[in-house]
């Protein structure tokens, strides 16, 4: 397992939910929700599509937020910067987990690794 940097790192291996091609999501600007920012996820490479990322999460997040993400890859930590808009944020039947669907996309006059992550992804399915 890799080597992480902070005690946030740290907590997310230490739960013990990651299995192989696990990756982890840190959001980095929020246009509708600035406490948003630095919170973090996990996920696997069947939550995602080309272009899709669904993640499970307390809160509720915004509908048509704009928020750019660093994906860390757990196994060989790689990280990717990338823009999603929020497409879908429900709450979970009989939990109190929110299902949130981020749909990836270029930025204007902005570079990303949305190209470099799609590929990622190929290699990972």
């Amino acid at each position: 397992m890799q080597t992480t940097s902070s005690k946030a790192d740290q907590d997310i291996h230490n739960a013990g939910i990651l299995t192989d091609n696990g990756f982890a999501l840190k959001i980095l600007f929020s246009s509708d929700e600035p406490a948003k920012l630095g919170k973090r996820f996990l996920f696997s490479a069947s939550d995602t599509s080309k272009n899709t990322i669904s993640i499970s999460s307390r809160e509720s997040i915004i509908l048509n937020s704009v928020l750019d993400l660093c994906i860390t890859d757990t196994q060989s930590n790689e990280q990717f910067f990338v823009t999603a808009d929020v497409k879908k944020c429900s709450k979970e039947k009989n939990s109190s987990e929110y299902r949130a669907s981020l749909q990836l996309k270029d930025r204007v006059n902005t570079s990303t690794d949305l190209y470099k992550w799609q590929q990622r992804l190929k290699e990972t399915k």
